[in-house]
């Protein structure tokens, strides 16, 4: 029998959407998109398991709730629709696998193509967030030089469908760990390292809370919700390396200031670059000892 897939549907503001997109994913959603809407930002968000109407009800008071029930088949051709290639740099093009016979790049793009298996309800890669830690990492390797990504080490938290993890390894990084707390997410990831033929990322599932850093990379990204962040900054900080990296998104534009703030009790680490879109945010930290 066919799996079934709930989406929420909630008009908010532009103000407040990055909030209410961070509530989702808090209370459960696997994804979450935005849309312009005439009365304001339309969030759609999709629940493999059924979420608790009352605590939606409770978390969003005053908003209009609509729900559906979409058999998995159906939401995932819904899905795959409104998928399209996507620039990210100058030396990254994100393109679903769907797409794959059609997309045909610029006779002047020189980057390189990353194909996504899209057909579960995550991991397309389009989120502002993703987005945006793919231009500080490419921006952050073009600082390094083409010539010594091979001896260049990254771990990406909470990776997700593996987009940045994966990119990362295309671009020439000699040695990508990748892990998130999400089986499926894992699995996916690990898919997308075979339709896109890399081998060079090691993708393991683990919980953040339970993760003992053993080791330091040259660069550490995590695109997390700004809860975890906040609860698990000094064990990530831990795993960057003096001269590294540190990238930090999945934080609305409403808690900068709480995780600038935060970072004030980290000294060894100098802001390089803040980058913002839709109401995110994302940060591209250096540690100098």
């Amino acid at each position: 029998m066919s799996a079934a897939m709930t989406l929420l549907r909630i008009v908010s503001t532009e103000s407040l959407a990055p909030l209410h997109s961070e509530l989702l994913f808090a209370i459960g959603a696997d994804s979450v998109s935005e849309s312009v809407h005439a009365d304001g930002i339309l969030l759609t968000a999709v629940f493999r398991v059924a979420p608790e109407v009352s605590l939606l009800e409770q978390q969003f008071s005053g908003l209009s709730l609509s729900f559906e029930v979409l058999r998995e088949e159906s939401w995932k051709k819904s899905w795959m629709e409104h998928l399209q290639p996507v620039k990210v740099h100058e030396e990254l093009v994100l393109v679903p696998l769907h797409w794959q016979e059609r997309y045909r790049p610029d006779p002047s793009f020189q980057g390189q193509v990353l194909y996504l298996d899209s057909s579960e309800s995550f991991g397309d890669g389009s989120h502002a967030t993703t987005l945006m830690c793919a231009r500080l990492l490419f921006d952050d390797l073009t600082a390094a030089g083409r010539d010594e990504r091979a001896k260049l080490s990254i771990l990406d938290v909470g990776t997700g469908s593996g987009v940045l993890a994966l990119a990362a390894s295309q671009s020439g990084v000699g040695e990508v760990d990748a892990f998130d707390i999400d089986p499926f997410a894992v699995i996916q990831a690990e898919q997308n390292a075979l339709v896109n033929r890399l081998d060079g990322v090691h993708f393991f599932t683990l919980d953040i809370a339970e993760w003992l850093p053993d080791r330091q990379y040259h660069l550490v990204i995590a695109n997390l919700l700004t809860d975890l962040l906040e609860t698990y900054l000094e064990k990530i900080t831990r795993a960057v390396r003096a001269g590294g990296s540190l990238i930090l998104s999945g934080i609305s534009q409403r808690w900068q200031n709480l995780i600038e703030r935060i970072f004030l009790q980290f000294p060894d680490f100098l802001l390089e670059r803040k980058l913002e879109e839709d109401g995110w945010t994302a940060y591209l930290f250096k540690r100098i000892s």
